[in-house]
C-alpha cells in the first residue's frame, strides 16, 4: 500500500482495495467472516468497523505488518475525522502530509450512500478529454454535497488543489469572476480586467474549479469557457438546476437516493440497507438518539422516504420531526409535505431550512410564461405525453399556452420537470414535492378548475377511443398506454364525482370496463363504476345499463357471482327496453359465463348459444368468438373434449383474423385445458406456455395466474413435482395480490396434490379444506378437469390418515380464510 493515493474515507479506501484484489463483498465477507450487508455499509460510510473486524480485514486485504497499526487507525477514525483530512491513506493517516491547497471543508455529517454516484463523477472527471462536467437535478436532490465529496476524493489528483466557490450568495452574474477571484486569492493587478489576470493565475495550475449553485448566474457561462480555454489543466465541477449550455460539457443528472418500495415487504436488515433508510435513520439519532428502525415503525419509514421521492433535503428535514412525530403520524402528515418539511438547521442556507424554499428559489429563476406552464402541468397526476400536455393547456381562448414543447423543454432543463420515454413516446412528470408547490401556485392563480375540466375531458376522450381500440390489434398498446396514465385517470373520474358529473365518470369509467378486467383494477374498476351509480345526477338507461354490464364483469372476476347476475339481470332488462340486441346479446354471454363458473352447463350452454344467434345475426365477429370460446368451454365441463376443440379452434381462427391478442390467449388457455384432460400433456404444456406469454405482454396479470395453475397441473401429470409447487405458489401468489379467488382455489388444489406425492398427507388434507371451503364461498364447484387430481389426492391422503384425522384436518383447514390459507400454502408460516 506504500506510496498510493487513496480516498479521504475508509469506505472508499476498502472498497478499492477489495477490487485490486478482485474480490466481491460477498468473497470479502466470508474471508472475514461478517455479513455482506455490513461490509456494504461500512464501504458506503454508514458502519464503522469494531476492532475486531477491522483486525480480521486487514489479514483478509493482505495489509503488510508494517502498516497493521496506521490500517487501524484509519479503520476506528470516525468519519467526520477522517472526513477533515486530505485524502489520507491508511499509513499516512494521523501524520503529518504535505498539504494541497484547498478551501474544502470538513462536512458535520456523515456523507451517506452514493457510491456509485462518486464513482462515475470520479471516473468522469479522470479522463483527460471532460474539462467541464455539471451535476444537475432539482432542488434538494443533493448535487452540492455530492460535488463536496467527489472533490475531496479528487483533491490528490490536482497538483495545485480543489476550491469550492460558493455562489448562492449571489445572483448578479458579473460577480462570478470576483467571487472565483476571491476565493483563490486573486488580486486586481493595475488596470487589467480582473478576467485575464485569474486566467493568467490559472494558466499553468492543475486545478480543479467547484461552482456550486450555478443556476442563479447562468449568464456567466461564457466566462466559465473563456477560463477553460486560458488554462488547459484546469478542470471545472458544477453543480446547478439547468446546465451551461457550453461546448465540451458534461452532463451527469443526479438522481434521487436508492429507496424501498412501500408496498413490498422488507427485512429489517434489507430496508436499512437502502441509501435513502439510511439517511433517515442517521439525522433520526440527531434529534433523538434512541431512535431505531423496528418492525413497528419499518413500513412508515419506507413510504416517508419514498413519498418524499428519495430526495436527501426532504428525507432530513421529515427525519428531523421524529423529534416530536414518530414515523407513522408523519406520513399521515405528507399530504401537505412543504408544511411539515420546515424547520432546517439555522446554519444552512435559508433554501435549505425549508423544502418550498428550495423549489421556490428555481420557481423565481424561471420567465413567467415558463411559470406559467410549471403550474399548469400540475393539473397532471403521474405525468402526461407531450399530446396530452398540449390537449389539456391548449385552450383557444388563451393565446398564452399556444406552444408548450419549447417551454416544456425549457422545464426540464431547470430539473423541474423529468423526462423519460415510454413505448417509443416522450413522457414527462414532476417529482410529487415538487407538484405540491406548483399546485399551490396553480390554487393561487385562480386557473385550477378551469384546467381540472380540461384534463377530464381529455381523459374521458382518451377513455372512449380506447374502449373501440381494446378490441383490435393494436389493444397491447393502449392497454399499456391506460396503465401508464391511470393516475391522471383516476384524477378524472375524481373530479366528476366531486362536481356532480355522473354522466361524465360513468362514461369514464364504463368506457374501460375492459382495461380494469384485463389489468387485474376489479376492485378499483367496481369501486368507481358503482361510486357513479350512487352520483347525484341522472344517467341515461343506455349508459346506466353500461356501467352495470361493467359492474357485473368485474364482480364475475372477483368471484362474487350472485352479485354479477344481479347487476346483469339490471342490465339485460335495461338493454332489452332500449331495442338494443348487441347489449342484449352481451349480457345472455355473460350471464352464461356466471353460470359456467357456477358448474350450472345446461343454463350456461342455453345462454351462449342464445347470444351466439344474436351475435351471428348481427354479423359481430368479435362477440362470435366469444360465445364459441364459452360454447367450448361447456364443453369441456361436461367431458364432450372433440366438441370442446371444434368450438375452441373455430373460435381461435376467429379471433387470430381480429388480430384479437387477448381472445387469442384465452382460446390456446383453453384448447390447452382440453389436451390436458385428454392426457396429451406435452401439448397442453405448450398450449397454455404460449398463452401465458401473450397474457403478460398484454399486462393480463389475473389470465397470467390461472395459466400458472394451468401448468402446474401439466407438470404435476407429468411428474415433474418440483416444477409443479414452484408453477402453483408463484401462481397462488399472483392470484393472491389480485384476489382472483377462482386461481387460488386452483393453487390451493394444486399444492395439496404435490404435499400428497411427498407423503405429506395432513399439510394435503388441510389445503384441500382450505380451497373447498373457497370454492363454497364463491358458489363454484370443482371444474372437471381437476377433479381427477382431487381424487388422486383424496385417495393419497386415506392410505396415511384414518378417517376421524383426515375429518379433524380437513375442518381446520376449512377454517383458514383465503389469507391464512396462503400463508400456510406457501410454507410462510415456517420461515
Amino acid at each position: 500500500m506504500t506510496g498510493t493515493i487513496g480516498p479521504i474515507t475508509f469506505g472508499g479506501w476498502l472498497k478499492q482495495r477489495r477490487k485490486a484484489l478482485d474480490l466481491t463483498q460477498g468473497e470479502l465477507s466470508a474471508r472475514v467472516g461478517c455479513s455482506a450487508e455490513t461490509l456494504r455499509k461500512i464501504e458506503a460510510g454508514v458502519l464503522r468497523p469494531s476492532r475486531q473486524l477491522a483486525e480480521l480485514l486487514a489479514g483478509g486485504l493482505q495489509v503488510p505488518d508494517e502498516e497493521r497499526e496506521a490500517f487501524m487507525r484509519f479503520a476506528r477514525t470516525p468519519a467526520s475525522q477522517a472526513a477533515s483530512s486530505t485524502a489520507a491513506t491508511p499509513e499516512e493517516h494521523g501524520a503529518p502530509a504535505a498539504a494541497t491547497p484547498t478551501n474544502l471543508q470538513a462536512q458535520p455529517t456523515p456523507f451517506i450512500g452514493r457510491e456509485r454516484e462518486v464513482e462515475a463523477v470520479l471516473a468522469i472527471l479522470a479522463r483527460p478529454a471532460v474539462r467541464l462536467l455539471t451535476l444537475v437535478g432539482p432542488p434538494g436532490i443533493g448535487k452540492t454535497r455530492l460535488a463536496a465529496q467527489a472533490a475531496a476524493q479528487l483533491l490528490p489528483l490536482f497538483r495545485d488543489g480543489v476550491f469550492f466557490v460558493a455562489l448562492s450568495p449571489i445572483s448578479d452574474h458579473a460577480l462570478v469572476v470576483p467571487t472565483i477571484a476571491q476565493t483563490l486569492g486573486v488580486r486586481e493587478i493595475g488596470g487589467q480586467p480582473l478576467l485575464a489576470v485569474l486566467a493568467d493565475h490559472l494558466r499553468h495550475k492543475e486545478l480543479l474549479l467547484v461552482l456550486d449553485n450555478f443556476e442563479q448566474v447562468e449568464g456567466a457561462a461564457p466566462l466559465v469557457a473563456d477560463l477553460l480555454q486560458a488554462a488547459p489543466a484546469v478542470k471545472v465541477l458544477v453543480t446547478s438546476r439547468t446546465l451551461l449550455h457550453l461546448y465540451g460539457e458534461h452532463d451527469f443528472p443526479v438522481p434521487p437516493l436508492d429507496m424501498p418500495d412501500p408496498g413490498e415487504s422488507h427485512t429489517l436488515d434489507r430496508l436499512t440497507g437502502y441509501e435513502a433508510v439510511c439517511l433517515f435513520t442517521e439525522r433520526a439519532i440527531a434529534v433523538k438518539p434512541d431512535f431505531r428502525v423496528t418492525g413497528e415503525n419499518a413500513r412508515a419509514v419506507a413510504e416517508i422516504c419514498a413519498r418524499l421521492d428519495g430526495l436527501p433535503l426532504a428525507i432530513e428535514l421529515a427525519a428531523a420531526r421524529v423529534r416530536v412525530l414518530p414515523p407513522q403520524a408523519i406520513v399521515h402528515r405528507l399530504d401537505h409535505r412543504l408544511d411539515l418539511l420546515t424547520g432546517g438547521a439555522r446554519n444552512l442556507p435559508a433554501r435549505q431550512q425549508t423544502l418550498r424554499n428550495a423549489i421556490e428559489a428555481s420557481y423565481e429563476l424561471l420567465s413567467s410564461e415558463e411559470q406559467t406552464l410549471f403550474r399548469r402541468l400540475a393539473v397532471f397526476v403521474g405525468g402526461c405525453t407531450l399530446e396530452a400536455a398540449e390537449g389539456v393547456l391548449k385552450p383557444a381562448e388563451d393565446a398564452r399556452a399556444s406552444d408548450p414543447l419549447d417551454i416544456t423543454e425549457s422545464l426540464v432543463d431547470k430539473s423541474l420537470l423529468r423526462q423519460g420515454e415510454v413505448q417509443g413516446e416522450a413522457r414527462f412528470w414532476m417529482l410529487e414535492t415538487i407538484r405540491e408547490y406548483a399546485l399551490e401556485r396553480l390554487e393561487e392563480s385562480g386557473e385550477a378548475n378551469t384546467l381540472r375540466k380540461h384534463h377530464a375531458a381529455y381523459f374521458l376522450a382518451q377513455a372512449e377511443e380506447a374502449e373501440e381500440e381494446m378490441l383490435g390489434t393494436d389493444q397491447g398498446l393502449w392497454l399499456a398506454k391506460l396503465e401508464g396514465d391511470l393516475d391522471n385517470i383516476r384524477a378524472a373520474i375524481a373530479y366528476c364525482l366531486a362536481e356532480g358529473d355522473a354522466p361524465g365518470a360513468a362514461r369514464i369509467s364504463g368506457a374501460l370496463r375492459r382495461f380494469w378486467y384485463l389489468h387485474a383494477h376489479m376492485a378499483e374498476g367496481r369501486k368507481w363504476l358503482e361510486a357513479s351509480l350512487l352520483c347525484k345526477g341522472p344517467l341515461a338507461a343506455a349508459l346506466r345499463a353500461k356501467v352495470l354490464h361493467g359492474v357485473g364483469t368485474l364482480a364475475w372476476s372477483q368471484g362474487d357471482y350472485e352479485a354479477a347476475r344481479a347487476r346483469y339481470a339490471e342490465s339485460l332488462d335495461l338493454f332489452r327496453a332500449l331495442g338494443d340486441r348487441h347489449g342484449e346479446a352481451t349480457i345472455l354471454h355473460n350471464l352464461g359465463a356466471v353460470a359456467l363458473a357456477r358448474g350450472e352447463w345446461a343454463t350456461a350452454r342455453d345462454l351462449h348459444m342464445k347470444s351466439l344467434l344474436i351475435f351471428r345475426e348481427l354479423g359481430h365477429d368479435w362477440s362470435i368468438a366469444q360465445s364459441l370460446a364459452n360454447l367450448g368451454l361447456v364443453a369441456l365441463n361436461t367431458g364432450d373434449y372433440e366438441e370442446a376443440k371444434r368450438q375452441l379452434e373455430e373460435s381461435l381462427a376467429l379471433r387470430r383474423a381480429l388480430g384479437d391478442k387477448q381472445g387469442i390467449a384465452q382460446s390456446l388457455n383453453n384448447l390447452g385445458t382440453v389436451m390436458r384432460s385428454k392426457a396429451e400433456y406435452n401439448a397442453a404444456g405448450l398450449l397454455h406456455e404460449e398463452s401465458r406469454q401473450v397474457f403478460k405482454e398484454l399486462g393480463d396479470s389475473w389470465s397470467v395466474a390461472l395459466c400458472l395453475g394451468n401448468l402446474g397441473f401439466v407438470a404435476l401429470n407429468s411428474n415433474e413435482h418440483g416444477e409443479a409447487q414452484a408453477l402453483f405458489e408463484e401462481g397462488l401468489r399472483l392470484a393472491s395480490k389480485l384476489g382472483a379467488k377462482q386461481a387460488i382455489a386452483s393453487c390451493l388444489l394444486g399444492l395439496s396434490a404435490t404435499a400428497a406425492r411427498e407423503g405429506s398427507a395432513e399439510r394435503a388434507a388441510t389445503l384441500l379444506g382450505a380451497a373447498e371451503a373457497l370454492r363454497e364461498e364463491i358458489g363454484s364447484p370443482l371444474p372437471p378437469p381437476e377433479r381427477v387430481d382431487y381424487e388422486h389426492v383424496m385417495l393419497l391422503v386415506r392410505e396415511t390418515l384414518s378417517a376421524a384425522q383426515i375429518e379433524e384436518v380437513w375442518a381446520r383447514g376449512r377454517q383458514l380464510d383465503i389469507s391464512q390459507a396462503t400463508v400456510y400454502a406457501l410454507g410462510e408460516d415456517e420461515r
